[in-house]
């Protein structure tokens, strides 16, 4: 891969909870790191969902490989105004420069 085929700027997310003041939690999205990134559309897949056919649309995420930005399952990524979450963390090249997870897209988070 080309390094300058990552051009636009992924932010990672973690969830972290927060108490609300009356005995409770909340859950806050807290900015974890940013990095360069490449998204890819992969080959749809129809499912059944609630008992309906459904059509998936999976992407992959592609971004340097660094070794204190360590992207996990269930983060949540904003991306070129969109918003994903990765299921699974599934690759990394020879040498240790790239890592590719796929993600699904999601509806933005509420203010």
């Amino acid at each position: 891969m080309n390094p300058g085929q990552l051009r636009d700027t992924a932010r990672f997310y973690k969830l972290k909870r927060v108490s609300d003041g009356a005995a409770g939690a909340t859950a806050q999205l807290v900015l974890s790191f940013s990095t360069k990134a490449k998204l890819t559309a992969m080959r749809a897949y129809a499912a059944e969902q609630n008992g309906r056919q459904v059509i998936i649309q999976p992407y992959r995420l592609t971004i340097r490989y660094y070794k204190d930005k360590q992207p996990e399952v269930d983060m949540q990524v904003e991306y070129r105004g969109g918003y994903y979450l990765i299921e699974e963390v599934n690759e990394t090249d020879d040498h240790f420069r790239y890592l590719s997870m796929q993600v699904k897209r999601i509806k933005p988070p509420e203010p």
